[in-house]
Parts: C-alpha cells; sequence; structure tokens
C-alpha cells in the first residue's frame, strides 16, 4: 500500500494514525470527531486480518474476539505514545501476537491450578481411605484384644 495519499485516494493508515495522534496532542471537539472517524477508518481496514489471525491461534472464537477487542484498545490508548512510524498493520499484529501469548500463558497457569486441585483431591481421597482402614484396623485389633480377656475382665473394658 502506498504511503502517499493523493485526493482520488483514501488516505493511508499512516496519515490516520497522524490525525489520530494530532486529535491526541491538541483535544478539540473538531480534532476528537476526526481522530475517531479515522481510527474507524482504520478498524474497518485491519479488523478481519487480525481476527483471522488470532483465529488460527486461538480456538475459542469468544476469546479470540476479546483479543482483537483488546488490541484495539491498546491500540487508542497508545497511538500517540507507542506508535513512532510505520508499519501501523504490522504494530497491530504485535500488539495482538503479545495478547496472544498472555492469554496462553494465562490459560496454562488456569490448567496448572485446575490439575493441582485434581491432584489434591486424589490426595484427600487417599488419605480419607488410609484414615477409614487405619481405624478398621485398630478396632479389629482391640476386639482381638477383649476376646482374649477373662469374662469378668473384657466385661468391665467393654463398658
Amino acid at each position: 500500500m502506498s504511503q502517499v495519499s493523493s485526493s482520488k485516494t483514501s488516505p493511508t493508515d499512516l496519515e490516520l494514525v497522524e490525525r489520530v495522534q494530532q486529535a491526541k496532542s491538541s483535544p478539540s471537539e473538531e480534532a476528537d470527531r476526526c481522530a475517531h472517524e479515522s481510527f474507524q477508518l482504520l478498524f474497518e481496514r485491519h479488523h478481519r486480518a487480525l481476527l483471522a489471525f488470532v483465529l488460527t491461534r486461538v480456538v475459542n472464537r469468544s476469546i479470540a474476539e476479546e483479543l482483537v477487542q483488546s488490541c484495539w484498545l491498546k491500540a487508542w490508548t497508545r497511538l500517540g505514545t507507542h506508535f513512532h512510524g510505520g508499519h501501523f498493520r504490522g504494530w497491530m499484529f504485535e500488539l495482538l501476537r503479545n495478547l496472544i501469548i498472555d492469554e496462553s500463558r494465562k490459560q496454562r497457569k488456569k490448567t496448572e491450578r485446575t490439575v493441582s486441585l485434581q491432584e489434591y483431591d486424589q490426595d484427600f481421597k487417599s488419605s480419607s481411605e488410609d484414615i477409614v482402614q487405619q481405624r478398621e484396623d485398630r478396632l479389629e485389633a482391640l476386639q482381638d484384644c477383649l476376646a482374649e480377656l477373662e469374662e469378668p475382665r473384657g466385661e468391665i473394658v467393654r463398658y
């Protein structure tokens, strides 16, 4: 895509970004309107490609859509401070890639916590079964001891 705009073509990504940046540096009602319109054009140009990109890496569509929305939100808040020219689309893909990595880490931690909880439940179940078995063994040993006692002593211990 050409970085130069003529009267017959629509503005380039870089020109749209510059409009947003100018509005952020000197806010006014007109500048805000221009910034929103420019950002809307950027959104319309790149939203589908960003969503397609994330869907190749994230299975859950709703999570993919949330990631793309988060990417656009970050772009809106960071255009004035973090984008210093260059290729806007590449910058957006970089933001989105980082969000995908963060989400992947978050999901991995969530899975690890779930596995740990399942292991804890299994350990607890094993411990419970061991305790029950120990009690049964003690009761059986006590009954054997009582059976060996002579009659008057056995009766006294029972009550």
